[in-house]
């Protein structure tokens, strides 16, 4: 209605105009060799204006005629992109159904008519190919992605999962350290990142890794310190095949400070001490990781740490074991071995006690035994 009123006011005023120059008093001579001729004002310039529409209409003509070509091309261009897209929500359709033929069907589709700088139907020829069980097919398409500007991580997605899928774990950290490089905020892609690391005994690598995780927030982590208390235990026990020893020890009192529950930089720490002579130190770990938290591995590790040259001594060895069950006096396990320290150094009345109280804390086998 808007328009049709606005078109009608346009007529109008073209109207009205045209009339007012036709009152318009005046003529226009015009001399030609010998030819003279005498026009009204009006009508000269309603001839103007006829000649400038007309001029108007053969340049479009001619334009038209002249740009044929790039509008044939542009519309198979349209025609093509058209063609695309279709193959593209049918294929991903098919992926997404689990339809292996009918996804290449339109993944090939697709590739006909996709545009040099199109990525997505490389993407479904990928995707289609690995639905085939062609993972070199699939893995070429996940190289040409990585070449494109907007879709090189979908190639390095493409590829790390294949990489995990056949255990490939060297390659698939190398394609992590790419996925970071483009999305470094990615939970999932620091946690994949993580795991490999760990799985590859990549300590420090892992360490930087747990950190950004822990200022994500991720909830795939539920205990922070625990994992790092493992991998400063892992990172020591590889300066210790290093013969960096005192590296080492640095490294599983970083691991205890971290995290004192933690058994196993406990119980390497104090091997550690024990096997430089330092028995001493060691029991002083085991006690006080005992105090903080028992853990029953403790108990054989105790057990070794017998003064040198007082292990044949069955008293001294009892003392020593009944001085764990002291500090840990609800655990089930000390008060076992400080039992059968007690038979062995024939104090059947103190054996009888400390089985007792660790059958009532924990009936075993071996206890009853």
């Amino acid at each position: 209605m808007i328009k049709a009123l606005i078109f009608a006011v346009k007529v109008a005023l073209i109207v009205g105009l045209a009339l007012w120059v036709a009152e318009r008093p005046g003529h226009v001579q015009l001399e030609w060799l010998d030819y003279k001729v005498t026009i009204h004002m009006g009508f000269f310039l309603l001839i103007i204006l006829g000649l400038m529409l007309l001029s108007m209409t053969l340049f479009s003509i001619i334009r038209g005629i002249v740009g044929f070509p790039n509008s044939l091309k542009r519309y198979s261009q349209m025609q093509a992109r058209e063609k695309t897209l279709s193959a593209l929500t049918k294929g991903l359709s098919a992926v997404a159904a689990g339809d292996a033929k009918a996804a290449q069907i339109q993944a090939n589709k697709a590739m006909k008519h996709k545009r040099e700088e199109d990525s997505l139907p490389i993407l479904l020829n990928a995707q289609a190919a690995r639905l085939n069980g062609d993972e070199d097919k699939a893995n070429k398409n996940y190289l040409k992605l990585i070449e494109s500007k907007d879709a090189s991580f979908l190639g390095v997605r493409g590829l790390l999962q294949s990489a995990l899928d056949v255990n490939d774990k060297d390659t698939a950290q190398r394609l992590t350290q790419k996925a970071l490089a483009l999305h470094p905020k990615q939970r999932w892609i620091v946690k994949t990142a993580y795991d490999l690391a760990v799985q590859q005994r990549d300590w420090e690598e892992a360490l930087g890794l747990l950190k950004k995780l822990e200022r994500q927030h991720a909830e795939s982590i539920k205990d922070y310190a625990h994992e790092r208390a493992a991998l400063y235990t892992g990172l020591a026990q590889d300066y210790l095949g290093k013969g960096w020893d005192e590296a080492a020890k640095e490294e599983f009192s970083k691991g205890l400070r971290t995290d004192r529950r933690f058994a196993p930089a406990v119980i390497e720490l104090a091997y550690y001490y024990k096997g430089r002579g330092e028995a001493k130190s060691a029991r002083k770990v085991i006690e006080k990781a005992a105090k903080h938290s028992m853990h029953d591995a403790y108990v054989s590790v105790w057990a070794d740490l017998v003064e040198q040259g007082a292990g044949a001594d069955k008293m001294v060895r009892y003392k020593h074991i009944v001085s764990l069950a002291k500090i840990a006096p609800k655990n089930a396990r000390a008060l076992g071995c400080a039992g059968a320290a007690a038979i062995d150094a024939s104090l059947w009345g103190d054996a009888r006690e400390y089985l007792e109280r660790a059958i009532a804390l924990k009936p075993t086998a071996e206890t009853y035994r």
